[in-house]
């Protein structure tokens, strides 16, 4: 029954998609059209509806057959006749709702999406560096997510440093910047850009940012006890005695203690978690913009390290 297909909750109606198919397969005659048009004046039985539609009887039964298994019509027995009417359950839903069928592919649907996205990402970006834009302005749309990434919501930018952060990525920043720009990906008040509500973080693994919850878009009110400087092959900390964790090499932990000049290397798989001398550690990803050009560097640390835009990382108390 139609009844069943609306939540009495909500009010919301969601049916199979077999029974979608099987309203909509029995409106797509031009002879049932015309029988529940006239149903919809009044009220009638097979031999008037025969007489007004010029059809014969058993051809006026076979499509009120058709309309009563999708449940567009019923019937009621008065006297020595079967009367028809219109469904007027099922003739107060929108066509939305009807075609609003449950749809038990779609986090199959979901995954293919994201399976094209990654592979657009894949072609256009080698060794995390746009290589090319992609003529096609769907694919531009993927490429110009997962770029705006890089900015903080929240966050202001001049021109130089959006430009500055974009030539880390691509050789065209300009370019770019003016795409995101077209694509309300970025937003621009006088001088200062800003990125869009719209602007969606990258998923892929092309690119790696975290979410905007995570701790580096969003410093804690604690006390800075150390600050790290990143270069292209080596680290320096402005704290002598203190030790900290650092990967640079993929697969491998490095826990490195200053005033004893050594260091540990734990191997580690991706996304793995371990806790090692009461550090609670998590896998963090940055590109972080050094004098030496743009170094990928993957970070795991407890929840008191702060990843900043200017080449250093910072610890909390």
């Amino acid at each position: 029954m139609v009844g069943n297909w609306r939540n009495t909750k909500t009010g919301e109606c969601s049916m199979e998609i077999s029974k979608s198919i099987q309203i909509l397969k029995a409106l797509s005659d031009s002879s049932r059209l015309m029988i529940l048009n006239s149903l919809m004046e009044e009220s009638q039985c097979v031999e008037e509806l025969a007489n007004r539609m010029n059809l014969a009887a058993s051809t006026v039964s076979f499509h009120l057959k058709k309309l009563e298994q999708a449940e567009l019509v019923r019937r009621t027995k008065e006297q020595y006749y079967v009367i028809f009417r219109v469904n007027e359950q099922i003739f107060s839903l929108t066509l939305q709702e009807i075609i609003s069928f449950r749809n038990n592919e779609k986090p199959l649907q979901q995954k293919r999406l994201e399976n094209y996205r990654q592979t657009v990402l894949d072609t256009f970006f080698k060794k995390n560096k746009l290589i090319r834009f992609p003529s096609q302005q769907k694919k531009q749309r993927i490429v110009l997510e997962e770029i705006s990434g890089f900015f903080e919501r929240g966050s202001d930018y001049t021109e130089d440093n959006v430009n500055q952060i974009l030539s880390g990525i691509t050789a065209e920043p300009q370019r770019i910047r003016l795409a995101l720009l077209k694509e309300n990906l970025l937003e621009k008040v006088g001088d200062v850009y800003r990125r869009s509500e719209v602007a969606l973080p990258p998923t892929s693994k092309t690119i790696s940012r975290e979410k905007e919850n995570d701790i580096f878009l969003e410093q804690p009110a604690k006390d800075v006890i150390e600050t790290i400087w990143i270069t292209k092959d080596k680290v320096r900390s402005d704290n002598e005695n203190r030790s900290y964790i650092l990967l640079l090499n993929e697969k491998k932990m490095y826990f490195l203690d200053n005033a004893r000049k050594t260091y540990t290397v734990i191997p580690l798989d991706l996304g793995e978690s371990k806790k090692i001398r009461n550090w609670n550690c998590k896998k963090y990803i940055q590109t972080i913009e050094t004098q030496m050009g743009p170094t990928r560097t993957e970070i795991w640390a407890s929840e008191d390290i702060h990843i900043d835009y200017d080449n250093k990382l910072k610890l909390f108390r």
